[in-house]
């Protein structure tokens, strides 16, 4: 049996490895996101699949078999002191043409883009889940786990 120690010579790696001062939290918290994602579609029945890349609006795709593959943009949900959770609904980059929220401009998603917003409430280890078309317009939502279904899974399933 070959050993990895004969295929790759990892002092070359280890010795070129450096840690950045400043990792960017938003792309590791994007990732832990999406990750339970997919964990959970995986618990509830549907085929993830991933893009490559982060040039498209779309995070995962999801199809339950037999039915057509339904896209989705998720976020990470910031709690706040209130018990409350903020879910950013736009576009990571800012734009000028769109309205303010708390001195910063964001782009809202279109009609379209995609099918399904997820926000992780990670604390929860839940998700709050959404049709695109009904959220379209605003940047952000807040959700009171208390008073609205998480892990509605079933509302996303047989769709044709």
């Amino acid at each position: 049996m070959i050993r990895q120690e004969q295929l790759f010579d990892f002092s070359e790696i280890e010795n070129k490895l450096v840690t950045p001062k400043n990792p960017n939290i938003s792309n590791k918290l994007g990732t832990e996101a999406e990750t339970a994602f997919m964990f959970h579609a995986v618990k509830n029945g549907f085929t993830v699949f991933t893009p490559i890349g982060h040039a498209q609006s779309v995070d995962i795709v999801i199809q339950e078999p037999g039915f057509r593959p339904l896209s989705v943009q998720i976020k990470y949900a910031q709690h706040r002191p209130n018990g409350k959770y903020r879910i950013p609904l736009s576009k990571a980059r800012p734009s000028y043409r769109s309205k303010f929220d708390n001195g910063k401009s964001f782009k809202k998603y279109n009609a379209g883009e995609f099918d399904i917003i997820a926000g992780y409430l990670e604390p929860l280890d839940s998700f709050w889940l959404a049709w695109l078309d009904d959220v379209c317009g605003i940047t952000s939502k807040s959700v009171d786990p208390s008073a609205c279904s998480l892990n509605d899974w079933q509302s996303f399933k047989h769709k044709l």
